[in-house]
Formats: C-alpha cells, sequence, structure tokens
C-alpha cells in the first residue's frame, strides 16, 4: 500500500519463470487508463478503467491481435487471476470473436503434461484490429447502467470482492485505498465464493 511500482515490481515476473511455449505477456495494466507515476496506487476515478476505445483498439494491434483471431487467455502461477479474466474480457469488449479462458490456468497445463518455455515471445503487430472497437459495447457497464439496474427484477449485480468489502460498514478489510468503498450497490448478490 501507498507504493508507487515497488522497488523489484516486475509485472512480467510470473511469464519470467516459465509460461506456455509461443505465449506472449500482456501485462493487465496496458489496458486501462494509466497514470504518470506508473501503475500503483489509483489516485483518481478514471486509473484502472479501460482505455478508451482507439487507445486500446492500438494496444490490441500492437500485441498482434486481430478481430477474426483465437486468443486463448490465462493466468501464471503467481499472477492476479482476475487481471487475466479482464484481459479476456476486454477482449470481447474490442471485438475479437473467439476469446477462450484456459480452464484451471497455467498449473491445469502443467499437470496435463504441457511443457514450459522460458524464453520471451515479442508479439507481432498488426496494421489493423479489422472492425471497429468497441464492436460489443453492451459488455461495458456505465455507472448510470447500473444505477437503472438496481431495482429491476430482470437484473443481477454481482459484487465479487471479498465478504469483509462487500459487507463492511467500514474501511477495515478493503484491500485498495482508492477504491475502498464500504459495502455495496443495493440489491447486489454476493458471488465470491459461487
Amino acid at each position: 500500500k501507498g507504493a508507487a511500482n515497488p522497488k523489484g515490481y516486475n509485472p512480467q515476473a510470473d511469464y519470467e519463470s516459465g509460461h506456455i511455449p509461443g505465449a506472449i505477456s500482456i501485462p493487465l495494466h496496458l489496458f486501462d487508463v494509466s497514470q504518470e507515476n506508473g501503475i500503483y496506487p489509483w489516485t483518481r476515478p478514471e486509473d484502472g478503467n479501460l482505455l478508451p476505445p482507439e487507445k486500446l483498439k492500438k494496444v490490441i494491434e500492437s500485441y498482434g491481435i486481430k478481430h477474426d483471431d483465437t486468443v486463448v487467455v490465462y493466468c501464471g502461477n503467481k499472477s492476479y487471476i482476475g487481471g487475466a479474466y479482464r484481459i479476456a474480457w476486454a477482449l470481447l469488449y474490442a471485438g475479437v470473436k473467439d476469446v477462450r479462458y484456459l480452464n484451471g490456468d497455467l498449473a491445469a497445463w502443467v499437470e496435463n503434461g504441457g511443457i514450459l518455455e522460458t524464453k520471451f515471445n515479442h508479439p507481432r503487430p498488426v496494421a489493423d484490429f479489422g472492425v471497429p472497437v468497441p464492436a460489443h459495447p453492451e459488455y461495458l457497464a456505465t455507472t448510470k447502467q447500473v444505477e437503472s439496474m438496481i431495482n429491476d427484477k430482470n437484473a443481477v449485480i454481482a459484487d465479487d470482492r471479498s465478504w469483509t468489502e462487500f459487507s463492511a460498514k467500514d474501511k477495515t478489510g478493503c484491500y485498495y485505498e482508492f477504491f475502498c468503498v464500504p459495502g455495496h450497490v443495493p440489491n447486489a448478490v454476493w458471488v465470491h465464493d459461487m
């Protein structure tokens, strides 16, 4: 807490320790609105939000991904699994037609006899993603849209934070200083252990 890119922080350390042959590393923060001093701590409401469409398109293109590619996303053994899910979601939102998530992540790959490599695979940028971004704007909810769903009996607002964050009356148990808001959106359902 309180450290902007702690000394020795390496967002690709897990990738460098071993990955599926041919895999490229996409650090989560590259898809997010960045701040001038690095990744952490987030200090503004826009920090951590998905990049605007044109910037997101450029980042995806820089990683060699086109809308009609098949992309398999997974999390390493020491990485934040939510970050991998967020990458998959961002790619779907942008318009990648076939995004898959490796069930069981890297650990399952190894347990099933998959080999690892440690060489760094450089992405081959593409000139054009192939479709306007976002191709699926419906995959992103705005605050205003969520507010309109609070009393909609056909909508489910799922909260995946820890129980202490979801149920807290104060900031005890919060993991993020800036985003720490005690309680939850009205009528939200806690889904962390489901």
